[in-house]
C-alpha cells in the first residue's frame, strides 16, 4: 500500500521520448480487494480486483480458449486452464480515460494518435464467467488509417463471445467507408463477421458476411473461410460476391471459385497460392467494369471507367512469383475523356526480374 508522485517524469526509448509534469500512482491492497489508481498528463487509469493482476490476463486468454480453442496449442490450453482454475470467485474492473496521450503513444509506435477523452471500461467476473468491454473515441489514427466516432462493445453470453464496432468514417489508404457497422462472434472454433458500409460521396455501399473455421493439423493452425451471401453496390450496379471456400495455413492459400458477378460482368479467381512452382492462381475477367476501383483512382484526381476481358496466372505466388497475363481494356473513360483501347501482356519472372 502506498502513494507515489513523480514530478517532471521523463520516458525515453530508442529515438523517442515524452515528458509528464506529474504522475501519481496509488496502490491499496487488503484481503478484500486490490486497487491501482494512476493519474498523469496522458491518461487516468483505475484498476480494481480481488485477484492478482496477472490472473485477469489469464482469464481473458481463457475466454478465447472457451470459444476458439484451436487458436492455442494443446500445451498452452492446459497451462491457461490450470491457472484460471485457481482464480476463484473474483471480479476485476478497469477504466481508462485518455488526456493528451499522443506523446506516450508516439513512444510505443510511430504515427499512432488518439482523441483526448477516449475511454475504455472493462468488467471481468470469472465466478459467473462474465466479460464486458466498452470503448469509444472521437478518432483513432495511425499513418494512413483513420477511424472517427468509434464505439466498440464486446461481451460473452452462454456459449458465444460477441463484438460490435460502429464508426462514422473509416479511411484506409485510398479507401473511404462511412457508416461502418461490424458485428462479430466466436463459438465452437468458428468466427463470424458481418460488415455493413456506405459511402455517399462515391455512392458505394455493401454488406460482407463471412465465417472462419479454425482447426489444427500436425501442429499447424488452419483457417477455412466461407462467404455468406455478400454484395457491393455502386450507382445502379450490384455485385454478388461468392466462393466455394478459402483455406489458409502457414504454407498456402487455397482459393476455390471466388467470384464477383453482376449481370454480364465477372471477376473469377481459383487456385493455390504457395511457394511451390507447381501451384498457381488463375484469374479471369469477363466484361468487368473498372468503376469499383474509382475509390483508388479518385484519390489522385482520376475518375476511371472501362471494361476488362482476359486472364492472369500467377505461379508460386508466395515466393518469387511468375506472372503470365493477357488483359484487354476497352471503352476507357478518364475524367469524361475517351481513351484508346489497351492490351496488357505480361510474362514476368520476379526471381529473374524480367
Amino acid at each position: 500500500n502506498g502513494e507515489l508522485r513523480i514530478a517532471g517524469a521523463e520516458y525515453e526509448t530508442v529515438g523517442r521520448g515524452c515528458e509528464a509534469d506529474l504522475v501519481e500512482l496509488t496502490i491499496h491492497s487488503d484481503e478484500d480487494a486490490r486497487t491501482l489508481s494512476l493519474s498523469s498528463d496522458f491518461a487516468d487509469v483505475m484498476f480494481e480486483s480481488r485477484t492478482a493482476y496477472k490472473d485477469v490476463i489469464y482469464y481473458l486468454k481463457n475466454l478465447l480458449v472457451q470459444y476458439v480453442p484451436m487458436l492455442f496449442s494443446e500445451s498452452a490450453r492446459k497451462s491457461i486452464n490450470q491457472r484460471v482454475a485457481g482464480i476463484g470467485d473474483e471480479v476485476a474492473i478497469l477504466s481508462v480515460k485518455t488526456k493528451n496521450i499522443d506523446p506516450l503513444l508516439g513512444c510505443i509506435t510511430d504515427g499512432l494518435e488518439m482523441a483526448e477523452g477516449s475511454s475504455v471500461a472493462m468488467l471481468v467476473s470469472p465466478a459467473d464467467n462474465r466479460f464486458r468491454l466498452k470503448a469509444s473515441s472521437e478518432y483513432l489514427m495511425h499513418h494512413n488509417f483513420l477511424a472517427t466516432n468509434i464505439d466498440v462493445q464486446a461481451g460473452n453470453a452462454g456459449d458465444s463471445l460477441a463484438m460490435s464496432l460502429v464508426a462514422d468514417d473509416l479511411y484506409a489508404g485510398m479507401f473511404h467507408f462511412s457508416k461502418v457497422d461490424v458485428d462479430g462472434g466466436a463459438k465452437d472454433n468458428g468466427i463470424n463477421l458481418n460488415a455493413i458500409f456506405a459511402d455517399s460521396v462515391q455512392n458505394i455501399s455493401g454488406e460482407i458476411s463471412a465465417r472462419a473455421k479454425i482447426s489444427r493439423k500436425n501442429g499447424r493452425r488452419n483457417i477455412s473461410l466461407e462467404l455468406n451471401p455478400s454484395t457491393v453496390s455502386s450507382d445502379n450496379t450490384v455485385w454478388n460476391i461468392t466462393t466455394d471456400g478459402i483455406k489458409i495455413d502457414s504454407s498456402r492459400v487455397d482459393i476455390r471459385r471466388f467470384a464477383v458477378r453482376s449481370n454480364t460482368q465477372e471477376l473469377f479467381v481459383d487456385g493455390v497460392a504457395s511457394r511451390n512452382e507447381q501451384d498457381s492462381v488463375y484469374m479471369t475477367l469477363r466484361n468487368f467494369s473498372l468503376a469499383p476501383f474509382t475509390q483508388i483512382t479518385s484519390r489522385v484526381g482520376y475518375i476511371v471507367d472501362g471494361r476488362t476481358n482476359g486472364y492472369a496466372t500467377v505461379r508460386s505466388a508466395l515466393k518469387e512469383p511468375r506472372i503470365d497475363a493477357k488483359i484487354d481494356v476497352d471503352s476507357i473513360d478518364v475524367n469524361g475523356i475517351g481513351v484508346p483501347n489497351v492490351r496488357l501482356l505480361s510474362k514476368w519472372d520476379f526471381a529473374r526480374s524480367r
